[in-house]
């Protein structure tokens, strides 16, 4: 005979995906693209100079202009980004036949920590800047006062996007990127079809989350890549609200982030356990890190860019 709905039941098994479907995640579409090398040592410190004049012509048979180059330092300390999980041995123990419960935790913390750095590359620590430097300290120190376009809190142009972009002159302008929030790209666009033009766009290959490559079409400005992030941060300014738009030069000689050298382990994140209070092991994930900006001209931005309501 057949089998009540409750028997049947009993025939059945849920299959448990494995891992947390995260239901809103943040968006970090530069950590496909932000490359990372390891320091040894505590800092990354690079020698700059001014700008190189040309050289002079030689008069016939006169001296030699002295034009010695006097360097400079810029350096960059390593900051820690942390959070903690405990698990209880009742819960590892007795209910990771699907999911491993502490692998869970860690991969969780793991997430926590990249977002962590992810909202302190722009925005820094306000609280104490020495302990994380960010986009936004770092473009406010003298030497980098010219990389800032201001749009003043009205609606951004293709003008004020050239005039940015041209202010990048690392790598001859060639291949830069644009980081911006969801707001900011949404401008960019609005900006391009108010021009009477359409935002270009072309095809990019970046991981797709199971170890491949995908092809996406992203736009772009001028041949340099747009993409967006919920950590650059929606301000007001003067009663308007309004966003930044970042230009950046990436690479191991222009902007890139650091880490401690591994050591022959693999992971930029520790994981250090430690037994809790009670019966359970603590975890604790740090994410070692700092971005390193060589020169000034790696970077610039366009401030008090204005949100138009959709």
């Amino acid at each position: 005979m057949p089998l009540s709905p409750a028997q049947g039941l009993l025939l059945s098994n849920d299959f448990l995906v494995g891992r947390f479907i995260e239901d809103s995640p943040f968006v970090i579409q530069p950590a496909h693209f932000l490359p990372f090398f390891e320091v040894s040592g505590d800092s990354e410190r690079w020698s700059t100079t001014v700008a190189i004049p040309p050289a002079s012509p030689l008069p016939f048979c006169g001296p030699i202009a002295d034009q010695t180059t006097v360097p400079a330092a810029r350096s960059y300390s390593f900051g820690e980004v942390a959070t903690s999980r405990v698990v209880c041995y009742g819960t590892q123990d007795l209910q990771s036949n699907v999911n491993d419960q502490a692998a869970v935790q860690i991969e969780m913390a793991t997430r926590q920590v990249l977002y962590g750095f992810f909202r302190l590359l722009f925005v820094g620590n306000p609280a104490n800047p020495g302990e994380f430097i960010g986009f936004d300290n770092i473009i406010t120190g003298a030497p980098f006062a010219g990389q800032i376009v201001d749009a003043l809190g009205l609606a951004l142009t293709t003008r004020l996007l050239d005039r940015a972009q041209r202010r990048i002159k690392a790598g001859d302008n060639f291949e830069g990127m644009i980081w911006t929030s969801a707001q900011g790209y949404i401008e960019i666009r609005q900006a391009f079809l108010a021009s009477g033009t359409l935002p270009q766009e072309v095809s990019v290959a970046v991981p797709d989350g199971n170890g491949g490559l995908k092809t996406i079409s992203m736009m772009h400005v001028n041949g340099w890549l747009v993409s967006w992030t919920d950590f650059v941060p929606i301000e007001q300014f003067q009663g308007s609200t309004v966003t930044k738009i970042w230009f950046v030069k990436l690479g191991r000689r222009h902007i890139h982030g650091i880490v401690p050298a591994s050591s022959g382990t693999r992971s930029m994140f520790k994981v250090r356990s430690t037994l809790s209070q009670g019966s359970g092991t603590r975890y604790d994930v740090v994410f070692p890190v700092a971005i390193s900006v060589p020169a000034v001209t790696d970077i610039a931005v366009i401030s008090n860019v204005l949100v138009q309501p959709l």
